[in-house]
This record gives structure tokens, C-alpha cells and sequence, in this order.
């Protein structure tokens, strides 16, 4: 049974530097849904995407997962229940791409079903042949795909991913989008922030326009 979960924020905001990167929000996220950040570099998007994984703390305000505070969930609790992508991925270098993906399930999980997990997944995305293949030597394109499996075999009932598409060709985006599908359809909650109004304005649930921090909904 899939587990669900719901993300509530009120009165969210960010300061950094002088700056106020988040303008009170207050949204929430639903089960299976589909949330598209949308707006101007610089407008916010990343930061607020950042305060929900729970990897930056609000200068002021209030964020839960399923009614808990969500800096008082442990990591390994969060990581049950919350899958975060950013922009930058870098480091692991030297792991293989199968031992990237694999981290999905934990650093330490390595048994007859995550190798088999990883291997559909590997499939599904166009890394069979990179699956022992250093993550240093991928293209951007190809680590990014690496670290979507990744996210993917955590397989957390909410998604986080900013950006995702970045470095994709027009298959990979492809593929993502059909994934992204099939999470929600099981009843999965997924963020994503996109420069892809097209796709956002047909796939998405809710479109949330960032704008010096602040959020509405179109």
C-alpha cells in the first residue's frame, strides 16, 4: 500500500544576504498531485523548493509533513518519505553509475532486488550501458538521468526536483514526463521546478508563479 503524504506550509519565508528570497508562503501539497514552479531566474523558485526538502531552515514561518514539524523528522525517516533532486549533483565521481542509482535504497543496501530495481530502471532511462561506468565520465545529460534513477528506486511518496530537465535531450524529458505520470497516478505527490511552461501548463495539477519570492497560483 502506497504511503501518502502532505506537505503544508504557512507563512514561509526565506532571508539571505539582505535579501528576501521567500515572501510568506503558505501552500500545500496534496497526494497525488502534480506541482510546477514556474518564474524568472532569481525569483525564488529554488529557494522554496529548498525550504520544503527541509536541506535549508525559513528565516520564519511554518513547514510539516503529515502534521510533524519537518525539522524534527530524522534523515533516515525524511528519506522514507521524501525524495529531493537540486540542481547541482556533484560529487561521487569515482562510484559506478549501478552503485549511484543503488544509493536510492541506501549506501549500505545491496541484494538481489535493488540490483534488479536498478537494472529496470537503467533500462528505462538509457544507462544499460553505462551502469559500470564511472559518474566522472558521464556528460551532464547522462549524470543527470544517473541521479533521476536515483531518485526514482527511493521511491519516497513525495518528489522534490528542481530543474531536473536541464541537461536532457528531448527523449530524456520524455521519459521523465512519463515517469513523473506514473508516480502521480500511483498516488505519489510531485514539485518540480521548470522552465517548460508548455508541458507545465498541460500536465500540472497547480502552477505556482514565483515572483520576488512571492507565490501565486495560475
Amino acid at each position: 500500500m502506497t504511503m501518502m503524504t502532505k506537505l503544508c506550509m504557512e507563512g514561509l519565508t526565506l532571508r539571505t544576504s539582505g535579501l528576501t528570497r521567500v515572501d510568506d508562503v503558505s501552500a500545500e501539497v496534496l497526494p497525488a498531485s502534480l506541482v510546477a514552479i514556474v518564474g524568472a531566474n532569481g525569483s525564488g523558485k529554488s529557494s522554496l523548493l529548498d525550504l520544503m526538502a527541509g536541506v535549508t531552515k525559513p528565516t520564519s514561518g511554518q513547514i510539516s509533513l503529515n502534521g510533524q514539524p519537518l525539522r524534527s523528522i530524522s534523515p533516515d525517516r525524511l528519506a522514507l518519505q521524501r525524495a529531493w533532486l537540486s540542481q547541482t549533483t556533484l560529487g561521487g565521481e569515482a562510484y559506478l553509475v549501478r552503485e549511484v542509482i543503488a544509493w536510492g535504497r541506501g549506501r549500505a543496501k545491496d541484494d538481489e532486488l535493488t540490483r534488479a530495481s536498478v537494472d529496470a530502471l537503467a533500462g528505462t532511462l538509457g544507462l544499460t550501458e553505462l551502469l559500470t561506468v564511472p559518474l566522472g565520465r558521464l556528460s551532464g545529460g547522462e549524470r543527470q538521468r544517473a541521479n533521476l534513477a536515483r531518485i526514482w528506486l527511493q521511491d519516497a511518496p513525495l518528489t522534490l526536483l528542481d530543474e531536473p530537465d536541464a541537461s536532457l535531450d528531448s527523449e530524456g524529458r520524455k521519459l521523465l514526463h512519463q515517469l513523473i505520470g506514473q508516480k502521480r497516478d500511483r498516488g505519489h505527490a510531485i514539485v518540480i521546478v521548470t522552465h517548460d511552461h508548455e508541458w507545465a501548463r498541460a500536465s500540472a495539477d497547480h502552477i505556482w508563479v514565483m515572483n520576488h519570492g512571492a507565490r501565486t497560483e495560475q
